[in-house]
């Protein structure tokens, strides 16, 4: 809440120096600022410099209703239910492979701008200054800038998609639970229609209406199965280009102590 009101508080030369401001599980105090403290609030927030972050499930975090403004785009979290104290102290957050917070794809595309847009100005303050200490570039400096930007990009490409692949690969995950319950309900059914019947007639007799276990659960559950795997591979694909990124930049220090000792004092 001090955040928000901070943030929200200053004058407008004063909140061109904000750079980014991350909240956790305040309640949203938008409604009690100022006409001039709200104006401040939007137009930081339109700039895509404050992100709120809200978990639905702790009761702190009150006041985010539908519609509602508040200080900082919301990146409402996908949480789990854990005890009260601990729900406010970020203990239902999902967490990814890099420490980063799971969050919908909204959000992952509103993070992954911010990212990207102050990795590439670091970049480049970092080229300016480069270029001013020695009056152009090496071909060491331009290899490390140029794999620097392209591992910004790349990092912020994959955190525009994890949101999409993520809620892809439950689809599909709830596509196969689903199908073996369907098969399932429909055999029950069929029996109970079929009181009179044998089970393997209560099956002919499903089959030749064409549900059959092949049409309602192994057809589908193979194309669901493919899609996963498509979809889990485009993330690996995406891990594994950021590491032979990492791998060129570390190379490149390696190499060049120099520039390393450069970037070091930076």
């Amino acid at each position: 809440m001090n955040a928000q009101y901070a943030v929200s508080d200053l004058s407008d030369k004063d909140s061109l120096r904000i750079a980014g401001g991350f909240f956790y599980e305040g309640p949203n105090i938008y409604g009690v600022l100022s006409p001039k403290q709200q104006a401040t609030a939007d137009a930081l927030t339109k700039l895509n410099k404050l992100f709120n972050y809200v978990d639905s499930k702790d009761i702190i975090a009150i006041g985010y209703g539908s519609g509602k403004l508040s200080v900082g785009n919301i990146i409402r979290i996908n949480s789990k239910k854990v005890g009260l104290i601990d729900q406010h102290m970020w203990g239902g957050y999902d967490f990814n492979k890099d420490g980063s917070i799971k969050a919908p794809k909204e959000g992952s595309l509103q993070l992954a701008k911010y990212m990207v847009t102050q990795q590439l100005s670091a970049i480049d303050m970092m080229r300016k200054s480069l270029m001013k200490s020695g009056g152009g570039l090496s071909k060491s400096e331009e290899i490390f800038l140029d794999a620097s930007e392209a591992m910004a990009i790349t990092q912020g490409m994959k955190q525009t998609i994890s949101g999409e692949i993520t809620e892809l690969k439950q689809m599909y995950t709830d596509g196969i639970k689903n199908a073996g319950d369907l098969w399932r309900t429909t055999k029950s059914n069929a029996e109970n229609t079929g009181s009179h019947l044998s089970y393997g007639e209560c099956i002919d007799a499903l089959a030749r209406g064409n549900a059959t276990e092949n049409n309602i659960v192994r057809e589908p559950v193979r194309e669901y199965e493919e899609k996963l795997a498509k979809a889990t591979k485009i993330s690996r694909n995406y891990d594994e280009l950021l590491q032979k990124i990492r791998e060129s930049i570390t190379k490149q220090l390696q190499t060049d102590q120099e520039l390393a000792n450069q970037i070091r004092s930076m």
